[in-house]
């Protein structure tokens, strides 16, 4: 994988990032690993001498008073290989699935990126892993117009963010994007503009695990959330959304329609995904939890809310008519508890036991400290917490 870069942005979470990069050498990573440290100066110290002291092919990158979507748009400027991709630091990728995502990529000219199928996990204190959703999973997006492919990205709605990218076409999504300034608004221009640019195709092996343990907390992650709060803003941030996707769209030799009707066709592809994410049930409770002014930090995190956006962002399993348990699995040094949402997830078909057996087998080369779970990663939209 000389011909890729691993990028991996990193900010006071020392232990998880050693544990990341141990993980990559035991797995004999072959790519080119770009780190983009902005921690403070004793955990960037001791990043640094970690780094130093890997024998992966590592290039350390220092950042300081910048924001987390500049630090990455100019980290991605610092890739000089065709392909990349993002990690966090906290994460991990499955390198056998990024391999077959990178092969299909080089010969496919009509793809901007390729992702293979996404879950997520929460260490335990006790060292054992949860493996609790694929997240990640919907089908190939292969439509011949920019407006059509955006079209069938937000059916149903699943951010390629995790995926391979063709290096220069990342670079531009992140230079178009930088006048988005709320968490949501430059997830979901990212997002178009990776199906504006070409196919988004999917790969059936997992190829990226994203942690839920204890992160920053975020704002305006998620439609409802956004709009429960400062409606005008996020109408006003819709505004710059859509313009900056219609020029994309419109600067593309294979659209077929005129400006104003790019607009148009946004406006209505933005309503549906606006609705979907906004169940009734969900509505409702919000609604009586504001004439009974209750404050919107207390009822937003209750189960009446995040059930029905589960169900929405296609999250859960296909266990309809008789409940399923999680069930526990043992590996080499560990073991894991898998979820229904995980071993039978809706939307997709049931993940089968060779390859949970092959993926606890590469997890368990996985070793972090143990770390605190009593908060809960603030997740990214289309996967609530």
């Amino acid at each position: 994988m000389r011909d890729f870069t691993l990028v991996i942005p990193t900010f006071n979470r020392g232990r998880l990032f050693a544990a990341l990069l141990s993980y990559l050498e035991t797995e004999k990573a072959d790519c080119h690993v770009l780190v983009l440290d902005s921690s403070q100066p004793e955990i960037l110290t001791a990043n640094r001498a970690r780094a130093a002291a890997s024998n992966l092919d590592i290039e350390f990158a220092e950042f300081t008073d910048i924001s987390v979507d500049e630090k990455w748009r100019q980290g991605v400027h610092k890739v000089s290989t065709p392909y990349c991709a993002m990690c966090a630091d906290d994460d991990l990728v499955i390198l056998e699935g990024v391999r077959r995502c990178l092969g299909i990529l080089r010969t496919n000219s009509a793809a901007s990126a390729v992702q293979g199928h996404s879950f997520t996990f929460l260490p335990r204190p006790d060292g054992d892993i949860e493996l609790n959703n694929v997240v990640y999973f919907t089908p190939t997006i292969g439509d011949a117009t920019p407006l059509q492919r955006v079209a069938r990205l937000f059916e149903q709605y699943q951010a390629p963010s995790y995926a391979i990218f063709r290096t220069s076409v990342l670079q531009r999504i992140f230079d178009t994007a930088q006048p988005m300034k709320e968490i949501l608004a430059r997830e979901l221009l990212t997002s178009a503009l990776t199906a504006v640019e070409g196919q988004i195709i999917r790969v059936l092996d997992f190829s990226y695990g994203r942690s839920m343990g204890p992160s920053a907390a975020y704002e305006h992650w998620h439609p409802l959330e956004w709009f429960s709060k400062t409606p005008d803003g996020i109408f006003a941030e819709y505004l710059r959304y859509r313009e900056l996707l219609a020029a994309a769209v419109t600067a593309r030799p294979d659209n077929d329609q005129k400006l104003d009707d790019v607009r148009d066709i946004l406006d209505l592809i933005s309503l549906r995904y606006l609705v979907k994410h906004a169940p009734d049930s969900a509505l409702q409770f919000i609604a009586e939890q504001q004439m009974a002014s209750i404050d919107f930090a207390d009822y937003w995190p209750s189960y009446e809310i995040h059930l029905p956006l589960y169900a929405a962002a296609g999250i859960g399993s296909t266990a309809a008519e008789r409940p399923l348990t999680p069930i526990n699995l043992r590996g080499s040094v560990r073991s894991y508890v898998l979820f229904p949402s995980f071993y039978a997830p809706r939307g997709t078909d049931a993940v089968r036991m060779d390859k949970i057996v092959h993926l606890i087998d590469v997890l368990d080369r996985y070793r972090p400290e143990s770390v605190d779970v009593s908060a809960c990663k603030a997740p990214q939209e289309g996967v609530p917490a």
